[in-house]
């Protein structure tokens, strides 16, 4: 997001910066924190102008309600993003999600009157329903208090007939009443469990309109996932290599990606981290599944004493730095890694084929030339993610911080390594998750 988010002045002080400037020279404002706060708010706005086409033209309402969502989630204090959720969920009948929505805009903006109309008008909606629900159920009431009174008449006289019965025939007449009066007392308990139906009834009601809330926070909190708006990419850490995470890691990951994408020349590409994943929204142009193979390997280029016996290339070894918890065999030293690299290119070799041109920082420089130094008729290894790339032979001390990483590199696959490289090493593996493949 370069075009919209480079400036020259800082977001405090408005006093002129650079573009690599992390804190301002004159307020000492986080400039790397405001980027990412305008980051947020840029990804909102998109998704809430994709949420708005998908609407006003009619196509399907879950991409609309998966962009706005995504959008709140991005920056959750737009009145209008709240109001055009409401006003989704009111079309989907999602009656009770809708008034929170529209409540939510209105808390957030008092003076908004489209969400107050809104609300108004589903409150009123549902005013009326209740009305005529009370009706028939105050109707029924009526006919229940008049069969009620009939039972108690029944019984009344039933006990009169009882007592004062003198023969067998005025027994068995009150017989015959007391049983009447029971038949209507069993009618009674009838009518009086339409009552408790009635009012089971409502709780049902209740508990729908719960169940309706529950998997709506659901559907936000843990859903996102099951229907993604287009050009949408999503990684999340492979947990099958990695165990704990932190907020700091997800955040780092974020930013490496973004480098990364904009490396390539996609300077519109950011992610940033939603609910422990990282989400990023590309150009419809990219295939999201290329895309995310080019951008996700880890990217932790070491540089590993291999003694005087070198490795296959293609083998899986275990480093002593973040080694592979499966792999129980030696544990290779890692006399460096890619941190050191400064700047990284792309350069032929004398047969046409193609090699990534590396330049080392001063500490990394140093490091270097001490190492080859000291091991003169040893192997180094070039291991990328525990894959073995070369294993080259030291002949002589290397100064001056410069080399090249040697493979059958393609000029794409060479390309995507060097930005790789320079971008510096994920802190964990990632997986891609999920994401629409919207080529045009």
């Amino acid at each position: 997001m370069l075009d919209k988010l480079s400036s020259p002045r800082c977001f405090e002080c408005k006093e002129e910066i650079t573009e690599k400037d992390k804190l301002c020279f004159y307020c000492g404002a986080d400039l790397e924190r405001q980027y990412s706060i305008v980051e947020k708010k840029i990804l909102a706005e998109e998704y809430y102008d994709d949420a708005l086409k998908t609407c006003n033209s009619g196509r399907s309402l879950e991409y609309a309600l998966t962009d706005v969502e995504l959008s709140i989630q991005f920056n959750p204090d737009v009145a209008e993003a709240h109001n055009l959720r409401g006003i989704i969920l009111d079309l989907m009948s999602e009656k009770s999600a809708a008034i929170l929505s529209y409540q939510e805009a209105i808390r957030i903006n008092p003076d908004y009157s489209d969400a107050v109309d809104n609300l108004k008008e589903i409150e009123d909606e549902q005013f009326s329903e209740g009305i005529r629900d009370l009706d028939v159920f105050s109707n029924k009431k009526d006919s229940f208090i008049e069969e009620t009174n009939a039972v108690t008449l029944s019984h009344q006289e039933a006990i009169r007939a009882d007592c004062s019965a003198k023969d067998a025939l005025q027994e068995t007449k009150s017989e015959q009443l007391v049983r009447k009066a029971d038949e209507f007392d069993a009618f009674s308990r009838q009518e009086d469990g339409f009552g408790i139906r009635f009012l089971k009834n409502i709780v049902w009601v209740v508990v729908l309109i719960a169940v309706i809330l529950g998997a709506n926070f659901a559907y936000r909190e843990f859903g996102r996932n099951f229907i993604l708006p287009k050009n949408t990419i999503v990684f999340q850490p492979d947990y099958s290599q990695v165990k704990n995470v932190t907020s700091e890691d997800l955040e780092t990951t974020a930013q490496i990606l973004s480098e990364r994408a904009q490396a390539l020349g996609y300077f519109n590409v950011s992610f940033v981290i939603d609910n422990e994943q990282i989400v990023g929204k590309i150009p419809n142009s990219l295939d999201v599944g290329i895309f995310a193979e080019r951008i996700s390997p880890v990217g932790l280029l070491e540089f590993v004493d291999f003694g005087e016996t070198p490795i296959s290339t293609g083998s899986l070894i275990n480093t002593g730095f973040k080694s592979l918890q499966e792999l129980d065999e030696k544990k290779w030293h890692t006399v460096m890694t890619n941190d050191y690299i400064e700047e990284t290119s792309v350069v032929q070799d004398q047969v046409g084929g193609y090699q990534i041109a590396f330049s080392l920082t001063d500490d990394g420089s140093e490091i270097f030339a001490e190492y080859t130094g000291e091991n003169i008729g040893t192997y180094l290894g070039i291991v990328l993610d525990k894959v073995v790339v070369s294993s080259p032979y030291i002949q002589s001390e290397i100064t001056g911080g410069q080399g090249v990483i040697t493979g059958q590199f393609t000029l794409d696959a060479a390309e995507d390594l060097a930005v790789i490289l320079k971008t510096k090493a994920l802190p964990f593996p990632i997986k891609y998750v999920d994401g629409f493949d919207t080529v045009e």
